[in-house]
């Protein structure tokens, strides 16, 4: 599933931020003990944190923070 969302991003030229690869590069036991539940697929408190680094980390790599902080309404 995550080889066919690279594909498609690179294909679509869009930014992907790329989780899968993110927790794969840290040890196994310590994204099972620290970031999700016993189910393995929700996230305790420490991966919403994890996560929220990821993208604000990525978001200010692309340019994008300045677009999200920004009060343009009227």
């Amino acid at each position: 599933y995550a080889d066919l969302v690279r594909e498609v991003a690179e294909k679509e030229g869009v930014i992907l931020v790329d989780l899968a690869e993110e927790f794969d590069a840290l040890p196994r036991h310590r994204v099972q003990a620290e970031y999700f539940l016993e189910d393995g697929i929700h996230l305790r408190p420490a991966g919403d944190q994890l996560i929220a680094a990821i993208l604000q980390r990525r978001f200010e790599e692309e340019g994008l923070l300045p677009l999200l902080t920004r009060d343009d309404r009227p």
